[in-house]
């Protein structure tokens, strides 16, 4: 027969295990959803713009925001695995290679990947500007929207990939590499650095656009719905509008 203290000692360690559970289950206690970054809000315009928007959409629905900044093909494992609850800022058919995301319909922000050199006799319009040249081509490790594009037209030869922007920037400037390609917005923001506004570096042409949205993992599937339809208020409160100043100091 169960005594009464052997009882109140099993309802004891029950009640803290329910704790315990609730304290270390992500998003569960807190309510709160992390999700991956593969750029910092704090140093890249366009990833402030993408944060300020996402943690107002979050925020309507009485969940907190928190990022983690990783690699990009990192985050996109990370996300898929569920160890993060989604990856923010990807192409369309991100999924393709990662089925545990969700799309969130409904642009986050249209990017413009340009590309940039210090030789000014270079000037590209578009992928096939890049067909038939020597150049040497750097872009992010794991841009799949980069990977897959400028593997039709640069030799892999000539083809290479960098972990961290500065250091593109930086091999540009020594001559190492001769076309990087990247976000408008991210380079924008090195170049007005001031250990950069001398380097030479500019644009020699926007390769392409691109619309980016948010993933979520699959066991947040509930909240898509209603993250769409506080995406659609955002936009036509003019919030969307509001956030792009307060991110790049300008409306174009």
């Amino acid at each position: 027969m169960k005594t009464k203290k052997g009882s109140r000692r099993i309802t004891i360690m029950f009640i803290a295990l329910i704790v315990i559970v609730s304290t270390v289950t992500p998003g569960v206690a807190e309510n709160t959803i992390t999700l991956a970054y593969n750029g910092d809000p704090k140093v890249l315009a366009p990833w402030k713009f993408v944060h300020l928007v996402s943690d107002e959409m979050f925020r309507r629905l009485n969940i907190e925001l928190k990022y983690e900044v990783l690699p990009s093909k990192r985050a996109g494992v990370e996300a898929n695995e569920g160890r993060m609850d989604g990856d923010n800022a990807r192409i369309y058919g991100y999924n393709k290679d990662f089925p545990n995301l969700l799309r969130v319909e409904g642009v986050i922000y249209t990017m413009v990947m340009a590309g940039y050199a210090t030789d000014p006799t270079i000037h590209l319009d578009g992928w096939d500007s890049l067909r038939g040249t020597k150049y040497k081509v750097e872009y992010q490790h794991g841009t799949k929207f980069l990977e897959v594009n400028l593997s039709k037209v640069v030799l892999p030869e000539n083809l290479s990939t960098i972990i961290r922007r500065r250091q593109a920037l930086d091999k540009l400037i020594l001559g190492r590499t001769d076309v990087y390609i990247e976000v408008r917005g991210l380079v924008v923001s090195f170049l007005n650095q001031e250990e950069f506004k001398k380097a030479g570096i500019r644009e020699v042409g926007v390769m392409d656009t691109a619309q980016l949205y948010l993933y979520l993992h699959k066991k947040h599937s509930a909240l898509i719905p209603d993250l769409e339809e506080v995406l659609t208020q955002i936009k036509s409160e003019g919030l969307y509008n509001e956030y792009w100043q307060q991110a790049f100091g300008k409306t174009d």
